[in-house]
């Protein structure tokens, strides 16, 4: 799992959306909400999680399907 640092939201955003493909989860650790919301809004992904990485595999309940390139909805 690549773990990358930014200083800034916009070169992140870039970065993500650069990528090819759609990302099967995106992690995103920030004390700022419009900051993660900003990114959710811009970064589509099969699952999202601020703050958190183990919560999305520790509940059966939740799916787990992705998106786009990384699941099974295009």
């Amino acid at each position: 799992m690549p773990i990358m640092s930014y200083s800034d939201t916009e070169s992140c955003i870039d970065y993500i959306n650069a990528m090819k493909g759609t990302p099967l989860a995106l992690y995103v650790f920030s004390t700022s909400t419009p900051t993660f919301e900003k990114i959710a809004n811009e970064c589509p992904s099969g699952g999202l999680c601020r703050n958190e990485v183990l919560l999305h595999f520790a509940t059966a309940s939740l799916p787990f399907g992705g998106l786009g390139t990384s699941g099974y909805t295009v």
